[in-house]
């Protein structure tokens, strides 16, 4: 026959300290689970009940009656804490019985006292090795101008090959750097020496040893005639002897990518779903999204190399937020060092 005495809930005599966060080192902050029975058809939820500290159990005692536990409470509540129901398992102990077990969860969220002193939600860290876009940098701070001693034209990879003056010069230079050619106007007793110049292309390959500097030809404008006409490569690529050629390094350049990075998880706990932190973006001088720092851009190629060099962290992914009990929101924001 069902069991219909338990119309109200019958609480066993014991309490148990659940250490919900102590996979984040936290011991101090903990959740209470207590155990009361009750007939089936008389059980009615209560997820958000606040906990009841005087609260009797089935012989007509308090569950909560030692004075350390009591202080405890005490010292939570004066912080604004508030212990309320946030999980309740259902069990049913016998086949063919109506009688539940309920294991009620009682927990909030934890905080702590800024630099200020105002209480927030308390922060712990996790880490973890992911994903994370490396943003484009454009550097002017990076452009160098080298002396050329010569070079060559190569017709079929239609590629300018030269050598630069001086071997300390090399390291100056990386593949991908944009970089152009110069002849600056001169003359020289009668001689007159127009200025050329080619268009902006990409370092293809360095030889250290040799000093070459391989690059696409690009077309080469005559800035000094009046006719302004442009020379093909395989003609300045005979010129390279005559007059002071440069090679003109404009600014440090690399594409955005996406690396392994180590990632610091930044994990707050919430009794109201709380608003996500903005994952941090480039914008241009318009205001639209770049994926590349320069000079132009918020933030500029200046500010964040500071912000490399102060070791700053800075939000590098969408923020993760996810109910993880009733009433109870987990906050996950992912931060890494600006590089």
């Amino acid at each position: 026959m069902a069991n219909k005495t338990l119309t109200q809930p019958c609480y066993d005599d014991l309490y148990r300290r659940n250490f919900y966060f102590s996979q984040y080192g936290d011991r101090t902050n903990y959740f209470v689970e207590l155990d009361y029975y009750i007939h089936r058809d008389a059980f009615i939820t209560r997820l958000g009940q606040q906990l009841d500290l005087r609260q009797k159990a089935f012989n007509g005692n308090f569950i909560f009656s030692d004075a350390l536990i009591l202080r405890t409470f005490d010292s939570l509540l004066a912080d604004g804490v508030k212990f309320k129901l946030i999980s309740e398992t259902e069990q049913v102990l016998l086949e063919g019985e109506d009688v539940y077990k309920i294991t009620e969860l009682y927990g909030y969220a934890p905080t702590m006292l800024d630099d200020g002193g105002a209480r927030v939600p308390k922060t712990y860290y996790d880490y973890a090795a992911e994903m994370v876009q490396q943003f484009g940098k454009l550097d002017p701070s990076g452009a160098a101008t080298c002396a050329i001693s010569g070079g060559s034209y190569d017709t079929l990879e239609n590629q300018f090959k030269v050598i630069l003056t001086n071997a300390s010069d090399v390291g100056k230079f990386s593949v991908g750097d944009a970089i152009h050619l110069d002849r600056p106007y001169r003359s020289v007793g009668s001689m007159w020496y127009y200025h050329f110049y080619s268009a902006r292309t990409n370092i293809i390959s360095i030889n250290p040893a040799t000093k070459e500097i391989v690059f696409e030809a690009t077309a080469i404008t005559n800035a000094t005639a009046q006719d302004g006409a442009n020379l093909n490569p395989f003609i300045i690529g005979g010129l390279f002897g005559v007059g002071d050629w440069f090679l003109i390094k404009d600014y440090s350049q690399s594409s955005a990518r996406n690396v392994i990075r180590n990632v610091t998880k930044l994990i707050t706990f919430h009794a109201e779903l709380p608003d996500p932190d903005a994952k941090e973006t480039v914008s241009d001088g318009t205001g639209a999204e770049t994926d590349t720092i320069s000079q132009y851009t918020t933030p500029s190629i200046s500010t964040w190399k500071q912000r490399i060099t102060d070791r700053e962290l800075y939000t590098c992914a969408e923020t993760e937020l996810e109910r993880v009990e009733t009433g109870l929101y987990k906050k996950t924001v992912r931060k890494t060092r600006c590089f």
